[in-house]
């Protein structure tokens, strides 16, 4: 096929704005049962132009979502002129949030595309992420019935996958039921093997007790030898390959939003949300439950955060199923990220949960922030939790500031407990509190942490008080067979939703939990129905 140079340009695409009445959120009906949105934010409904803007020789601006183009929040990605142009000259998916002040932000996608190319498409796991298809760029539109029984032969970091599926999809590696399309995306098999996924699929290298983006990741894909693919014009063989690499698409993260960051008491803190639009617009007041990442997520990129420990299964059905009720569509859900470690007292070294975080006031800022950002939050429903690093910062959080927060679900924390006096013992009695460890933890021992904490608020007389202890960690992804993981991993009994059994006698602590935990009407609930419960 003929082939075409790449040049250096600058790609612009208008955006045009529909015409319509903003619902005010805080016009609610007198005499309603639901709670009242205090907030004078409105909702403003805009389309995006969905026309294909030719940019280059080779590369094309896709716009093809709903945004509002008043001004961008992060121009040094792209900018949003006075009159909606949006120009940028970096190729990938950029997220540009664009907002009227006095309305609800809105996140815009745009695509800078440059076609013979391919982007490496990741999912998160329990075990963490892990490379789980490739998406090929046409210039051209593939047709459906020429794409049928079309075979590719793919390789991530040099070796071989197998393939598991072929189909038209979407700009964001979305598989979509169409008759033609500009993308394809080769599904791949993915396969746990002790640490991570198997057969060149890993894309985390974790050093220095931190997880980063490995580098130099390949990614090639190519038709079965014999076989041609008609794109427009083109004629694609086999002898051609597709080993341009554009952008990495976490698939797990498409309703994250982009990364934004807060500075406060001196420290810049990076996150991420989960909200949609539904949520933003169902008129009541909705839950906020925030997640502490550990030690080996910490940094300046929230995807890391997210995906370390499978944190976006929180903005999934299974559990955002649990905060669906009523006119509430589910609950909002923040991602903080420190650019170091939680336990850092300020010393230089891990202070091993026995000293005070210099985050704790940054992180109460980033919270007050959201908050203020999102008037429909109900600052009497907000849920603080972590593991390890995070399930310490979690207790800092309770020591700290106790009231602020509706409840806490700290996981195989690391908040010693003979850091814990009395004074604070009397604090944490009266907080909601769920704790979950499993017992052959090595790397936090309960022994040292989490038991005697529980059993000095046990005595105190804690009344919401509880203890989902595991014996051990088993998952299930990339192994019907199932996984038995390391002790530390208890986290992942959250994001399975699976947490839901009390120690029977706090003071005879036994693995596992089998008690079965109530709510005030009598029903049995796990952890996020008594998250919901408090209303």
């Amino acid at each position: 096929m003929k082939k075409k140079l790449l040049f250096p340009i600058l790609f612009a695409s208008l955006l045009t704005i529909s015409a319509c009445n903003g619902q005010p959120g805080g016009n609610q009906t007198s005499g309603s049962s639901e709670p009242v949105v205090e907030t004078a934010r409105k909702i403003l409904k805009a389309s995006l132009s969905k026309d294909t803007v030719e940019a280059g020789i080779k590369s094309k601006v896709i716009t093809d979502v709903e945004g509002v183009s008043y001004r961008s929040d992060n121009e040094d990605v792209a900018k949003v002129d006075k009159d909606g142009n949006i120009t940028t000259d970096e190729p990938g998916m950029a997220h540009i949030t664009v907002s009227k002040e006095g309305y609800f932000d809105r996140v815009l996608k745009l695509f800078v595309d440059e076609y013979d190319t391919l982007d490496y498409l990741v999912e998160g796991f329990e075990f963490g992420p892990a490379i789980v298809g490739v998406k090929l760029n046409f210039e051209g539109k593939v047709k459906k019935g020429d794409l049928q029984g079309k075979q590719f032969v793919v390789k991530t970091n040099r070796s071989n996958r197998t393939v598991t599926s072929v189909d038209l999809c979407d700009q964001e590696g979305q598989i979509i039921d169409a008759e033609e399309s500009r993308y394809v995306r080769i599904s791949l098999e993915m396969r746990y093997s002790g640490w991570g996924p198997s057969d060149g699929a890993s894309c985390f290298t974790y050093a220095n007790s931190v997880n980063n983006w490995t580098d130099n990741i390949t990614a090639e894909a190519q038709l079965a030898s014999g076989q041609t693919l008609k794109v427009g014009d083109d004629e694609y063989t086999s002898s051609f390959k597709f080993n341009s690499i554009r952008s990495r698409i976490v698939l797990s993260t498409r309703d994250w939003g982009e990364a934004k960051s807060h500075t406060a008491e001196g420290y810049t803190l990076t996150y991420k949300d989960y909200q949609t639009d539904a949520l933003r617009e169902d008129g009541v007041l909705n839950p906020l439950v925030i997640w502490l990442h550990g030690m080996g997520e910490g940094g300046t990129d929230p995807d890391i955060a997210l995906l370390g420990n499978d944190v976006t299964a929180l903005g999934e059905e299974e559990i955002q199923s649990h905060f669906i009720k009523g006119k509430q569509k589910g609950a909002y859900v923040l991602a903080a990220q420190t650019p170091t470690y939680w336990m850092n007292s300020g010393t230089g070294s891990i202070n091993n949960g026995v000293g005070h975080s210099i985050y704790t006031k940054s992180l109460k800022s980033l919270i007050d922030k959201y908050i203020a950002d999102n008037g429909d939050i109900d600052t009497n429903r907000i849920y603080v939790g972590g593991c390890s690093n995070g399930g310490y910062m979690t207790m800092e959080m309770a020591v700290t500031y106790g009231n602020f927060f509706r409840a806490f679900y700290p996981c195989c924390e690391a908040y010693s407990d003979s850091f814990v006096t009395d004074e604070d013992i009397q604090k944490l009695k009266d907080l909601p509190m769920w704790f979950i460890h499993a017992a052959n933890d090595t790397t936090v021992n309960p022994e040292n942490f989490v038991i005697p904490t529980y059993q000095r608020l046990a005595a105190a007389g804690a009344k919401d008080l509880h203890f989902s202890y595991f014996t051990d960690v088993h998952g299930t992804d990339g192994n019907p067979q199932g996984n038995n993981y390391q002790g530390h991993y208890s986290w992942i009994y959250i994001f399975r939703d699976e947490v839901a059994l009390d120690q029977a006698d706090p003071q005879n602590i036994a693995a596992p939990s089998t008690k079965e935990v109530k709510d005030a009407a009598g029903n049995t609930v796990n952890l996020f129905d008594w998250m919901e419960a408090m209303k």
